[in-house]
């Protein structure tokens, strides 16, 4: 059985590539970096 944090983890695409999120308070978030990577197409978007 999942606990409630993977149940919420979820994966959407955005131009063909991956951006991580979750459910957090009713909200969805999204990861900074996967949107940074995107949008820049840097291979090292953890740098931004």
């Amino acid at each position: 059985m999942q606990n409630q944090e993977e149940q919420n983890t979820h994966l959407s695409l955005f131009k063909g590539k991956n951006i991580r999120r979750t459910i957090f308070q009713k909200e969805w978030w999204f990861s900074v970096v996967d949107i940074c990577g995107v949008l820049t197409d840097s291979p090292d978007a953890g740098a931004y």
